[in-house]
């Protein structure tokens, strides 16, 4: 996948592999924000059949806080958006890397967000390195 996305396989079914990262990443200072079986709604709704999906929102509130002290339109880049698919009896995850977040920064905020950006980022990190080992 691009530079955008933190990502992995993991060996285990979708629902193990969801609620060990939930843990992960409450350990982590994350919320779950949303959950969503994108499986299940796409069956409702269009009828479509795909693979186990779910998309999970999630937030680090101390991070959350941070970046709109330096701007309150920041808040357009909230949550973290988090995709589990399942492929036989491994789960991928991809993590939206809020490095990413910076690029699109005023150039002006750049300074106060990297910081921001890096520790988040190296909390996610954990968080997947965290999954994979429970994964094994």
């Amino acid at each position: 996948m691009a530079a955008y996305a933190l990502q992995g396989v993991i060996n285990g079914t979708i629902d193990m592999v969801r609620m060990n990262l939930v843990a992960s990443l409450r350990d982590q200072g994350f919320v779950v924000l949303m959950a969503v079986d994108l499986r299940e709604v796409l069956r409702e709704r269009m009828g479509n059949d795909l693979e186990p999906y779910y998309v999970l929102d999630v937030l680090a509130p101390d991070a959350a806080q941070q970046a709109l002290n330096v701007d309150r339109r920041l808040g357009l880049f909230f949550p973290t958006r988090i995709v589990l698919k399942e492929l036989d009896a491994r789960t991928e995850i991809f993590i939206a890397d809020p490095r990413v977040f910076l690029e699109m920064a005023e150039p002006r905020q750049r300074e106060a967000l990297a910081p921001i950006t890096r520790e988040l980022h190296t909390r996610l990190m954990s968080v997947l390195e965290l999954v994979r080992s429970d994964g094994e």
